[in-house]
């Protein structure tokens, strides 16, 4: 069976251009937690679609290390 995830970028600083919004420390530690549970629970994806907001891309960046 197969499962679709679907995940929203973690906390991103206030302020900015909003497509070039960064993490904040809040949302680094967040995506980190989140890649452990998918890491915990076997879930790997297959394929990524990822928005090219820059806080897009860092929750990625946060969570793909710990996939398994």
């Amino acid at each position: 069976m197969k499962t679709l995830l679907l995940l929203r970028h973690a906390h991103a600083a206030d302020g900015r251009d909003d497509w070039k919004r960064p993490l904040d420390e809040r949302g680094r530690a967040a995506s980190a937690r989140l890649g452990a549970y998918l890491r915990d629970r076997g879930l790997a994806p297959d394929r990524v679609l990822c928005s090219s907001a820059q806080r897009a891309r860092e929750t990625l960046e946060g969570v793909l290390p710990h996939a398994p």
